[in-house]
């Protein structure tokens, strides 16, 4: 579990790095990536929120959530 904590940890870091990478970018031509990005970071929040302890099952993004990104795209 303290192994997990420090890779989230790290893994925030270089999302908070890749985001002021892409501000200067064509936010269009970089769609289906935030896509990407969008639905990972959903489904990382969701191993954060049930803590590092418990591995069992795994996160998966609901026909609503992919929905929801899709229209937020």
């Amino acid at each position: 579990a303290e192994l997990c904590a420090t890779l989230s940890r790290e893994a925030d870091e270089a999302f908070r790095q890749a985001d002021a990478a892409r501000a200067d970018l064509d936010q269009k031509a970089l769609a289906p990536a935030l896509l990407m990005q969008a639905g990972y970071s959903r489904i990382f929040d969701r191993l954060k929120a049930r803590g590092w302890e418990k591995r069992e099952g795994r996160p998966r993004l609901s026909t609503r959530d992919r929905a929801s990104l899709l229209v937020q795209a």
